[in-house]
């Protein structure tokens, strides 16, 4: 098949140079596949976490209460606006991973073979569970260390121990639903047992439920009906002098993380922009220097006939089958790693992965970037090239360095005290100023939002530093009832590795709105007036006086959420059942939206409110003697619950410190790696833009590389001098890259714990991403230097001198 003279050249151009053919296709290739991956991360995540959740009938408002019968499930099922009812036995049990050691596990029992709300997905084996088998959830799998045909352990308060086989394993999305944005994580393992295995465990009957679960036949997706039948089923309760522990309403399209999803998701929009305008720069940079290179090309065809739209038109075409190579490479790519990717954030972050699909959106962009974008980057220098004469064109008239007298170029030629070699070097990086800015700016912004995750994880450490603040204690203990705290005490001061008890105290509470309806759930506790075991980071006004009586401390999300309310204003709320009212003394930096509403008041003023008993506590703070490492907190933990087993006293669960701390820096750790993995995808833009730069600065200066082996440089001076050129662009990209990290990492920083918590986080700065990517971006400029360095040492002086 004979081809036209200009697709002839077009054609040659591909593959003549291989080298530089395959730098235009990764200069397109590497923005489209970031754009696809993050593009498709978006709709894929929001898609499938909302149609997922809708899928398994979540519950509406789901209600834990003192034991109910039956009945008053039959009750509730009669209000007006509620569609089903369910009721739940759900109680906390230990259980020995097959590390050894004994864990928490949260137990759930109801009729599963009949039950609609919050379906689970099986992933392994069976379900439901029959007589003296349990399903265990996914979550927090990997820390039991059982699978499918495992025996497991369980030990109830008592000391009784019970053994039952694993007959399956399930997604459950319901985890962690009940305890705000953050309650996946801290939440503990879950199992589900069958109405004989609850018998076998449990003293209780099996229709004494303490948990409902609700669905609504309105439209649950609207605030106002979850409000409105909230109140109305909350009331209903009351007046049957049902004890509410635990009140929760939720959209059947807004899963538990979504709060994290949506703060990965405005990250992704905005490293979406940042690669737009970073491989915008990497194809245009390539692009000018295809076309100042064929300047010459260019008047040869004209000279021979070639009017300038037929030039015009073979150089569209050339850059057209760039941009398809590039998307026939990047499409399947894009949809491997989204699905891998996919796969992974569904088991951490709890949702029904649905499979790849193709979006259209994403689809057309990907084509419009690499159809157009390629095109207007090149369209200055081709229209540029294309309206020069015949004469200017055969002269490389465009090659001349017009800036060959500046003063920055006589500052370069007064350097002394370096070897020829290293001063060419130095003088050669600033010899096409345009092509060095494009590349700095490529690499240095690749660069600085690298810097910059390592910065964003600092960040979030501190935060959750901040957290940890509120949770100072070694161990923390939690009754199935309120123990004599003086009991208590006794026997934990008998271990000698422990110096300090404390308890404290806590019960359920809800919020009092203006118009005298029941509000939000409030997470109300109360802690010693003395204690040490808090340090409670101040917002506005101050922390609880030991002198204090009705004075309540309340965290940020009151704030966003009561706007009016401030320091010396009263609010009332629904504690143990009844009205009280509190003065506000001051509001304390929490968790923001992921921690909900949370409260403090001091302990001697709680015990003497209505349905106290006095001097009884369910919760214990236990702090060791020095510092404790996390295995000296496990071995301390195992200690107490010995101790406290041996005396028939019923254990909810035991965390360590350190427990707590890592469960809430799980989702969080989530979120950075994932930021890790798109910031080398970033990092790769910049690494491409300078492989390109050394390229084609080699490529443009072969002839002169030529006439310094005709005089005697050897291969080793030629080679040497090309890295060091290489190394001080990679240098002077680090260094503007670590300024521009500091304004990159707040903006990060700020749009993660806003779209988190509701507010901008304190900037944290990292010496080890400044340290890493200076050793990426020195390695890589050697790897960019060194390649096409050894291609031009390789060619003999006469293949040199004749090169164009």
């Amino acid at each position: 098949m004979a081809f036209t003279p200009r697709w002839q050249k077009v054609l040659s151009d591909l593959w003549k140079n291989k080298t530089r053919t395959l730098l235009i296709v990764a200069s397109i290739a590497v923005g489209l596949l970031a754009i696809g991956v993050i593009m498709n991360l978006y709709f894929w995540l929001n898609e499938d976490m909302s149609k997922g959740f809708e899928q398994i009938n979540p519950a509406n408002i789901q209600i834990q209460t003192n034991l109910v019968d039956m009945d008053m499930v039959k009750h509730v099922q009669k209000i007006p606006g509620v569609k089903t009812v369910e009721g739940a036995r759900e109680f906390s049990m230990q259980i020995l991973t097959s590390g050894g050691n004994w864990e928490s596990l949260d137990l759930q029992y109801k009729d599963f073979a009949k039950s609609e709300i919050g379906q689970v997905v099986v992933t392994d084996g069976t379900w439901p569970p029959a007589k003296n088998q349990i399903v265990l959830s996914n979550h927090k799998l990997s820390d039991l260390g059982f699978k499918v045909g495992d025996w497991v352990t369980l030990k109830d308060s008592q000391g009784n121990q019970f053994r039952l086989q694993v007959s399956g394993i399930v997604k459950d999305q319901m985890i962690g639903s009940a305890s705000g944005a953050g309650g996946f994580f801290t939440a503990d393992p879950q199992g589900y047992i069958d109405e004989a295995t609850l018998k076998a465990l449990h003293t209780v009957l099996p229709d004494d439920f303490n948990k409902l679960y609700i669905t609504l036949t309105g439209d649950a997706t609207q605030a106002s009906v979850l409000n409105q039948m909230g109140e109305l089923i909350y009331q209903d309760l009351k007046n049957d002098n049902v004890t509410i522990l635990n009140f929760t309403t939720l959209s059947p399209v807004s899963p538990p993380n979504s709060d994290l999803v949506n703060a990965m998701v405005g990250i992704l929009l905005l490293l979406t922009v940042l690669i737009v305008f970073l491989s915008g720069f990497l194809i245009t940079n390539t692009l000018q220097f295809l076309l100042t290179q064929q300047m010459q090309q260019v008047g040869i065809m004209k000279s021979i006939g070639a009017t300038r739209s037929q030039v015009i038109m073979i150089y569209v075409a050339l850059i057209s089958i760039f941009g398809m190579i590039a998307l026939l490479i990047t499409v399947p790519l894009t949809y491997i790693l989204t699905d891998r990717l996919m796969a992974f954030l569904s088991g951490t972050i709890n949702f029904t992965y649905f499979g790849p699909r193709v979006n259209f959106i994403v689809l057309g962009m990907q084509v419009f970037i690499a159809m157009v974008v390629p095109q207007v980057a090149a369209s200055s220098p081709i229209l540029k090239g294309t309206r020069l004469s015949v004469q200017e064109a055969l002269s490389g008239i465009q090659q001349q360095a017009p800036n060959a007298r500046s003063k920055f170029t006589q500052f370069l030629a007064r350097l002394k005290g370096f070897s020829r070699p290293t001063l060419i070097a130095i003088r050669n990086v600033f010899r096409n100023r345009g092509r060095l800015i494009l590349t700095l700016v490529t690499l240095s912004l690749g660069g600085a939002v690298f810097i910059s995750v390592f910065s964003v994880r600092i960040s979030l450490n501190n935060y959750i530093s901040q957290l940890s603040q509120y949770f100072l204690a070694d161990l923390n203990i939690t009754f199935t009832a309120p123990q004599r705290i003086q009991k208590i005490e006794n026997l934990l001061y008998t271990i000698p590795e422990i110096k300090h008890v404390e308890a404290w105290n806590s019960t359920s509470a809800a919020v009092i709105n203006p118009d005298g309806s029941t509000g939000e759930n409030v997470e109300f506790l109360a802690v010693p007036n003395d204690s040490t075991m808090i340090q409670p980071i101040m917002v506005g006004g101050r922390w609880l006086d030991p002198r204090d009586q009705d004075a309540i401390a309340l965290d940020d999300q009151f704030e966003n959420v009561f706007p009016n309310l401030r320091v010396g204003d009263t609010i009332s709320l629904i504690v143990n059942d009844k009205k009280t009212n509190f003065e506000v003394v001051g509001f304390f930096q929490l968790a923001g939206k992921l921690g909900g509403l949370a409260s403090y008041v001091n302990l001697d003023y709680f015990n003497t409110l209505p349905g106290q008993v006095q001097n009884q506590s369910a919760i214990y703070r236990v702090v060791g003697k020095g510092t404790l490492t996390p295995e000296e907190q496990n071995t301390l933990a195992a200690q107490a619950q010995s101790l406290l087993d041996a005396q028939k006293i019923q254990v909810g669960s035991i965390s360590t410190g350190n427990r707590i701390n890592t469960s809430s820096t799980d989702g969080f750790n989530i979120l950075t790696t994932f930021l890790l993995v798109l910031a080398i995808l970033i990092g790769l833009v910049g690494a491409i833009g300078l492989t390109g730069t050394m390229s084609m600065n080699i490529m443009e200066r072969t002839r002169e590389i030529g006439i310094m082996r005709s005089i005697g440089a050897s291969d080793k001076v030629l080679t040497r001098m090309v890295l060091i050129e290489g190394l001080i662009v990679g240098w002077l990209s680090w260094g503007i890259g670590a300024l521009l990290s500091f304004p990159i990492s707040a903006l990060m920083s700020n749009s993660i714990t806003l779209a988190l918590f509701g507010a901008p986080s304190s900037l944290g700065f990292s010496i080890t991403g400044f340290a890493i990517w200076f050793v990426i971006v020195s390695v890589l400029s050697v790897l960019s230097s060194l390649a096409p360095a050894r291609s031009a040492t390789r060619l003999t002086i006469r293949e040199v001198l004749a090169y164009e």
